[in-house]
């Protein structure tokens, strides 16, 4: 219910899932209001300024295998 945007790629997550492994993500997410800026199909979008493959790396670490 979120979308996370690194580089020209942009990945659609769970945003429970990233605050209850993340206190930064949860921090941000507790600072801003879901309608506050830009959404991409309904899903509030935050831009990152790190690569799209280190992204990728730490969705894979912290995404169960048995929910992809």
């Amino acid at each position: 219910n979120i979308v996370l945007v690194a580089g020209n790629t942009a990945f659609r997550v769970y945003r429970g899932l990233l605050s209850a492994h993340s206190t930064v993500f949860s921090d941000m997410f507790e600072a801003s209001s879901p309608m506050d800026g830009e959404t991409l199909e309904g899903c509030p979008v935050v831009r990152l300024s790190g690569s799209a493959q280190h992204l990728a790396h730490l969705l894979k670490i912290l995404i169960p295998k048995d929910t992809m």
